[in-house]
């Protein structure tokens, strides 16, 4: 079975309290709510995202994984929110090595699909867009305006996380992504 595959299996559960938690597509996630989470990600991401470069930076690259920071920053300021205080290492899954960092990217990346809904969802129900506060959500489901179709990202992370990760260092990838779930989820609901 490939890394992916143990992966979305052995994390279900942390993923499955993650989504429960957030319920973005219940009607009770009003835009109050939205503006929160779009700031809890925000200070989230900025803290994460460099311990993740820190150990693959050319994937990073590779993958384009600054747009993430990107797209928060610009729904920061078309929705004129301030920024969250950043998280800090208590508040981040342990990240202290190449396969350590795979699993967060794990999460990171994959959540990226749930966009497919999550995007064209806030579109109707708060009149927003890519340019006016939903660029984290829509960005990679507008494809006019990004270079890549929402769904592309994800079978080329799958295919470098399966050939990356030695066998060996397999449950210490799974544990920092059960931990990244588990981290995102309590930094969220702070």
């Amino acid at each position: 079975m490939s890394l992916s595959l143990k992966l979305r299996e052995q994390t279900a559960t942390a993923h499955q309290a993650l989504e429960t938690e957030l319920d973005m597509l219940s009607p009770a996630f009003d835009v109050a709510r939205y503006r929160e989470t779009i700031k809890g990600f925000h200070a989230y991401m900025h803290a994460l995202l460099p311990l993740i470069k820190e150990f693959l930076p050319g994937v990073f690259d590779v993958l384009a994984i600054n747009r993430h920071l990107q797209r928060l920053d610009r729904d920061l300021t078309a929705l004129q929110l301030q920024p969250r205080v950043a998280a800090t290492a208590n508040d981040l899954p342990l990240i202290n090595s190449a396969a350590q960092a795979w699993g967060a990217l794990y999460v990171v990346e994959g959540s990226m699909l749930g966009n497919r809904i999550l995007g064209p969802h806030f579109k109707q129900h708060f009149a927003i867009d890519s340019d006016s506060g939903c660029a984290y959500f829509c960005g990679d489901v507008d494809a006019s305006k990004d270079d890549h179709h929402k769904g592309m990202r994800w079978p080329e992370f799958r295919n470098l996380l399966d050939v990356k990760v030695i066998v060996e260092a397999e449950p210490e990838t799974i544990t920092a992504a059960a931990q990244t779930f588990e981290t995102l989820r309590l930094w969220l609901h702070a």
